[in-house]
């Protein structure tokens, strides 16, 4: 009972140390499987005078099992979750019994368990912005527990049937502590990697033959992997229109101020690389200029911006990234680099206003203005 104790109080404490994560915002559904690494099936009987009693820990370390879940993400980093789970394992029961065995039994040690729960998780996630976003939290619900096991056995011939210990199923409060690494495959899908340390105490089961109950703690170190789905993210923004393309006609004189570009490039969520429609826009304004002899770009002024979701300081390094892609994109096709100027706006100049914390994909961008000479 300490030992649990403590470990239930450490994960509260790291629980509560994360407060300052980010948590997915809405609706996200879960299915994890799970192994059990290490365990323990403490049972006790109520009376140890009774003949052939069986003592001792049963070991429970190989259980199989999975879960599947159902959680929403709140925007101050805080998820909250319900999960129904299931596990499978045959327990290592030990040999030791009380007061010697009943008359005609001899010794063989069997025992299975199966669990099912249902818990309600809090947890805090770590590092929104990145791909790797560790978590920690704490968990309470109901554990049902259907386990049989017995170290004597009555033999009839072919016929063998447990002279002590007990088969029986009892339901009692259980909680957990969670750690583990989310990892962003896009943005509605997250692998999940995850540690739970499970416990449930004071679990009864009734004696066979009428023999004495068992009361029983159960403890379990388990290892997840599974995958988290957010539902409703927002679409990727539309590709801008191209500039149109100039034409014409027989021998007209060119105005090259008629040349002038002003466009804009959009980029996805917590990147700075160009995506293929960003590319094709700039390509376009680059031949649209090269496509008349005699006029060249002047000035070029780019203004690098982000969406609300993150910190303010980390977007304003972002939209300086998102600027500095652009310029090197410009110098790439043969845009004079010393006539490049940037900006980075971080959040401050949304495109489409939004509360803090949002993920706009309109406000991910970066405002290209050259003009032509």
């Amino acid at each position: 009972m300490k030992k649990t104790l403590m470990c239930a109080t450490a994960a509260a404490a790291f629980a509560s140390a994360g407060f300052v994560a980010h948590a997915e915002d809405g609706w996200y559904a879960r299915a994890d499987a799970t192994y059990g690494f290490s365990g323990q099936f403490d049972h006790d009987p109520a009376d140890r005078d009774v003949v052939g009693t069986m003592g001792g820990t049963s070991d429970a370390d190989e259980t199989i099992g999975f879960d599947l879940g159902l959680g929403y993400g709140f925007d101050n980093g805080f998820r909250l979750e319900g999960v129904g789970g299931y596990g499978d394992d045959d327990l290592s029961v030990p040999a030791a019994s009380y007061n010697g065995a009943p008359s005609g039994a001899v010794p063989a040690t069997a025992g299975n368990l199966q669990t099912m729960e249902l818990m309600l998780n809090g947890i805090y996630d770590f590092n929104r912005e990145g791909e790797i976003q560790p978590y920690v939290g704490l968990g309470l619900g109901v554990l049902r527990a259907n386990a049989k096991a017995n170290n004597l056995v009555f033999t009839n011939g072919t016929d063998v049937s447990a002279a002590n210990g007990f088969s029986d199923s009892d339901t009692g409060f259980a909680y957990q502590g969670l750690l583990g690494l989310g990892y962003k495959v896009s943005d509605q899908l997250t692998l999940d990697l995850g540690y739970r340390y499970k416990v449930a105490e004071g679990l009864d089961f009734g004696g066979v033959h009428g023999g004495p109950n068992y009361d029983a703690d159960y403890e379990a170190h388990l290892a997840t992997v599974g995958m988290r789905f957010a539902f409703g993210a927002p679409p990727p923004p539309p590709p801008p229109p191209p500039p149109p393309p100039t034409t014409t006609t027989d021998a007209p004189e060119v105005v090259c101020s008629s040349l002038n570009q002003e466009f804009v490039v959009y980029f996805e969520w917590d990147r700075a690389d160009l995506t293929s429609q960003a590319a094709a826009v700039i390509d376009q304004a680059v031949a649209n200029i090269n496509g008349e002899a005699g006029c060249a770009p002047n000035t070029v002024s780019i203004a690098g911006h982000t969406d609300t979701s993150g910190a303010s300081a980390y977007n304003q390094r972002l939209s300086q990234r998102r600027a500095d892609i652009v310029a090197s994109a410009l110098a790439s096709r043969g845009i004079d680099s010393s006539i490049i100027t940037e900006e980075a706006k971080g959040e401050t100049d949304l495109a489409k206003a939004t509360r803090d914390g949002v993920r706009e994909p309109l406000n991910r961008r970066s405002e290209v203005v050259i003009t032509v000479q």
